[in-house]
């Protein structure tokens, strides 16, 4: 059978993780990864992704369209967590509030980890001036770690080409 090739751009979360992704799940492809820096030194590395609950924001897309998106980014991180890479790959829980002034809707909170709606009186005396709260408990990734793993994961079948940004590719 033939191979097929096929060429990333960008070498941030996005391109990386599409890149491996391409690599895991094509048989027979060849991935050339096209980015003028590699981790550390992007901007990427400065990024942090947090799985938190928060109203629905990405402009025009349809609520269950961005909740598809929200859970498959929050099972991936999720598997991650429970597998031998947790330690070096930069995900881990981080527990937090979520407040505001009126209820707004989460449509995501049943996957989060430990919801607890704040009592009236936890609210008032931790966070005055705040009508809604709740605490939970959310995974974040940190792109410092994650990068690097999965630049590793990629280097084991994939080939990095470098071009500045002022070459045309």
């Amino acid at each position: 059978m033939a191979s097929k090739k096929l060429c990333v751009v960008g070498a941030g979360v996005i391109g990386l993780s599409t890149a491996v992704n391409l690599i895991e799940c094509i048989p027979n492809v060849t991935v050339t990864l096209i980015a003028d820096k590699l981790s550390p030194g992007t901007t990427g590395d400065g990024a942090a992704g947090i799985t938190g609950p928060r109203p629905l924001s990405f402009g025009h897309t349809n609520e269950p369209m961005q909740r598809q998106w929200f859970e498959d980014t929050y099972r991936h991180f999720e598997s991650l967590m429970k597998s031998e890479s947790a330690d070096t790959c930069g995900v881990q829980y981080l527990s937090g509030y979520y407040l505001s002034e009126d209820k707004p809707s989460l449509p995501w909170l049943d996957l989060m980890y430990n919801v607890q709606l704040m009592s009236d009186k936890d609210l008032n005396k931790l966070y005055p001036g705040h009508r809604y709260g709740l605490f939970f408990t959310m995974i974040t990734c940190d792109s410092r770690r994650y990068l690097p793993w999965l630049l590793k994961r990629f280097e084991q079948n994939g080939e990095i080409g470098r071009a500045s940004c002022r070459e045309r590719v």
